[in-house]
C-alpha cells in the first residue's frame, strides 16, 4: 500500500467533491464551483493525500501576496 501527498489538479475535482460530500454535512463543505475556483487560483493550493490509491484527505493553503504571516 502505497501513501502519497500531491498537489491537486483540475483532474481531481470530482475526487475532491466526492470527499467533502463523505467528509461534511451539506451546509459545511465546499460547492463544486468553489473547488473549481480554488484550483484554478494562483493563490491557493490543495494538497491530497492519498492512501492505497484512494484519496484519504485534503488541505487547502492560501497565500496572501505581502502577508506578515
Amino acid at each position: 500500500m502505497t501513501d502519497t501527498l500531491r498537489t491537486a489538479t483540475p483532474a481531481d475535482l470530482d475526487a475532491l467533491c466526492a470527499l467533502e460530500a463523505r467528509t461534511f454535512d451539506a451546509r459545511d463543505r465546499f460547492p463544486r464551483r468553489n473547488l473549481r475556483r480554488l484550483l484554478a487560483s494562483g493563490s491557493i493550493r490543495i494538497l491530497l493525500c492519498e492512501i492505497g490509491g484512494q484519496l484519504a484527505g485534503s488541505s487547502i493553503l492560501s497565500f496572501r501576496k505581502g502577508a506578515r504571516v
